[in-house]
C-alpha cells in the first residue's frame, strides 16, 4: 500500500471511528438519563426539600453536560463524514465511489460489498485500493 493510500485510508477510517464514538456517547447519555430519572424518583430524602433540590440541580447540570458532550461528538462526526463524502464524490468512477461509500459511510465489510455489488472479493479489494489511490482530500 502506498503512502497516499495509507493516508486516505486513515482519513476514511476516522468516519467509522467518529460514528462509533457518537453511538457510544449516545448510549452513555441515555443510560445517564435513565439513572438520573431513577435517582429523582427514589431519592431517600424527598421529605427534605432543600437536599432534594440540591441533588436535583446537580443531576440537571450533569445531564446538561452529557448533552453538550454528545453535541460535540455529533458535530465532529458531521464534519468528518462530510469531508469523506465530498472526497468520494470527486472520484470519476461510480463503481469506486460505491465501494468507498459502502465501506466507510455504511460501514459494510468487504464481503458484504462484494455480495451487494455482485463482485468477487478480490475485485472489491482491487477497486478499493484503486479508489484509495485516486482519492484526494483537499
Amino acid at each position: 500500500m502506498t503512502a497516499k493510500q495509507n493516508r486516505n485510508l486513515n482519513i476514511l477510517k476516522s468516519v467509522i471511528q467518529a460514528e462509533t464514538e457518537l453511538k457510544n456517547c449516545n448510549a452513555l447519555k441515555l443510560s445517564d438519563e435513565k439513572k438520573a430519572e431513577q435517582f429523582r424518583n427514589n431519592f431517600p430524602f424527598r421529605c427534605c426539600t432543600e437536599e432534594y433540590e440540591k441533588c436535583a440541580e446537580l443531576t440537571d447540570r450533569f445531564m446538561k453536560r452529557a448533552a453538550e458532550n454528545y453535541n460535540i461528538f455529533y458535530k465532529r462526526y458531521i464534519v468528518v463524514r462530510e469531508q469523506a463524502e465530498n472526497a468520494i464524490d470527486t472520484l470519476p468512477d461510480s463503481q469506486l465511489r460505491e465501494i468507498l461509500r459502502c465501506r466507510y459511510l455504511e460501514n459494510m465489510t468487504m464481503e458484504e460489498i462484494a455480495d451487494k455489488l455482485f463482485y468477487s472479493l478480490r475485485t472489491v479489494k482491487y477497486k478499493h485500493a484503486r479508489a484509495l489511490e485516486m482519492l484526494d482530500f483537499t
